[in-house]
């Protein structure tokens, strides 16, 4: 509900969001609502291909990249899968979390930088990005290259990566923290702050 006030309150007419971690794409999903107000201009990175498949289901005008962000040069990351089934959807590519949950079992999956993912799939800046990704999302806007992408608002998975480090390096690189949801922190550009 906070992207939809914040895109009326910016007037953004059609907002382009960046969806990395989408999981399930209704069932806890961030940008779900978006999609179900008519903004369909949407860039869905999925590693899961379980998810994928119910991703085409029901978000079929979104764009789907069935692959996995990363802060490096990284071709491919092992990808760690959760031994129980109704945990599917909280794989990770983080090896430190995979050992902590105990999941073993793993499949090597495609990657690329998070700045090459929007310089290649999106036709321009994102106005929206939405981090979940089980343990690197901190690593992730670490590389963001946020000037030369100045992305209007950052929904970041604050409850895995700690929201003290995430304030901090949003700060420094320009972002203001607006709001908090139980697993989330929601950022702003600082230059959109002036009203």
């Amino acid at each position: 509900m906070l992207f939809i006030q914040l895109i009326h309150k910016l007037a953004l007419k059609d907002p382009i969001y960046l969806d990395i971690g989408v999981c399930h794409p209704v069932i806890r999903n961030n940008t779900y609502l978006l999609y179900e107000n008519g903004y369909k201009n949407g860039i869905l990175v999925e590693p899961n291909p379980d998810m994928c498949s119910l991703i085409k289901e029901y978000r079929p005008e979104n764009v789907l990249l069935n692959m996995g962000a990363c802060a490096d040069e990284s071709q491919s990351l092992r990808y760690y899968l959760s031994p129980q089934l109704s945990y599917r959807g909280h794989n990770t590519f983080d090896e430190k979390e995979a050992k902590k949950l105990g999941f073993t079992d793993y499949m090597d999956i495609g990657v690329a930088n998070i700045n090459e993912i929007i310089e290649t799939y999106c036709k321009t800046t994102p106005d929206i990005l939405d981090l979940d990704t089980e343990g690197m999302d901190f690593e992730l806007i670490q590389a963001l290259d946020t000037r030369k992408y100045r992305i209007k608002m950052i929904s970041v998975e604050t409850a895995v990566c700690g929201q003290k480090s995430i304030n901090q390096l949003l700060e420094e690189k320009g972002y203001v923290h607006f709001a908090s949801t139980r697993n989330n922190g929601i950022y702003l550009a600082k230059e959109l702050m002036v009203n």
